[in-house]
């Protein structure tokens, strides 16, 4: 990142700062991974045609270039960038994937963050990359940042981002599932429910949520506040059959309202336990069926 891609920028006027972000920055990295880097310009960055011709006159070879944000209209979202290929081509080089902002967005995303309390999720993972991204350049302004982000995110966030994902699905649905086999929409409620679960913990350690949930165990790893062998008992939960899967839930469910009473007493979660634990009777067993 630093001695191949960052050369092909510096050519050009206007560049503030650049990190190298995603897997590989944090040693998490394996076989399929991209070298991920975002880019901070002064007020505009060069043009697509420019930094393609950039990219190729290094030995680039482009996959894909221009607007990264699909038409966002939010000035703090918008971004141009590229995917290309060093070493090789799409079947045999390195990708590199780079986006492209404008110091301007990325003050007015942190200060949506941080004074305007957005729960935009994206607007989030932004944040939580820029504190775990090594800088390649531009450390002045790009420390200016992370100050101005500091290490917690705001308690209006956190608060937020519970209150969004306290109410899970009852836990009769995994009766449901092992009844009647549906491996689609079975997946997707204990997919849901492990998320809304570590959605809850990121927001009582008080961390910016990256955007997908990758790398499960570097995520606990930075709990501070969490339930004992939370990353065994999620694999069980996703990967075991409902009626284990069912008992491993509802323990660990309970233990995160525990904790979420224990640490934020303010956010009330009775209404909400008590929807997670309905037992709904199955209709060979109710009233209706039996009358």
């Amino acid at each position: 990142a630093r001695e191949q891609v960052l050369p092909i920028y510096q050519q050009f006027d206007g560049l503030v700062s650049a990190i190298f972000v995603g897997s590989a920055s944090r040693n998490l990295q394996g076989a399929y991974s991209d070298v991920d880097m975002v880019i901070y310009w002064e007020d505009r960055f060069p043009e697509d045609s420019i930094r393609q011709g950039a990219i190729e006159t290094a030995g680039g070879v482009i996959g894909e270039i221009g607007d990264t944000s699909e038409g966002e209209t939010d000035p703090a979202l918008q971004s141009r960038g590229e995917a290309f290929y060093l070493y090789g081509d799409r079947h045999t080089g390195a990708k590199i994937d780079v986006t492209h902002k404008t110091i301007k967005s990325a003050e007015r995303l942190i200060q949506d963050v941080v004074s305007r309390h957005t729960i935009n999720r994206i607007k989030l993972s932004i944040i939580h990359s820029m504190q775990r991204g090594i800088t390649l350049y531009g450390e002045t302004w790009m420390d200016g940042c992370r100050e101005q982000i500091g290490q917690e995110c705001p308690l209006e966030i956190a608060d937020a981002l519970i209150r969004q994902n306290i109410k899970f699905n009852p836990i009769w649905v995994f009766d449901m599932f092992a009844d009647r086999p549906d491996l689609i929409l079975d997946l997707r409620y204990r997919l849901q429910l492990v998320e809304q679960m570590l959605m809850i913990l990121v927001g009582l350690n008080r961390l910016y949520p990256p955007h997908y949930f990758k790398h499960l165990n570097a995520l606990i790893e930075e709990l501070a506040i969490k339930p004992e062998n939370l990353t065994s008992r999620i694999q069980q939960i996703l990967q075991s059959e409902p009626a284990n899967a069912k008992q491993v839930a509802f323990t660990l469910g309970d233990e995160v309202y525990d904790l979420l009473a224990q640490h934020r007493p303010a956010i009330e979660v009775g209404s909400a336990r008590e929807f997670f634990h309905f037992p709904r009777p199955k209709h060979d067993q109710s009233p209706l069926v039996k009358g």
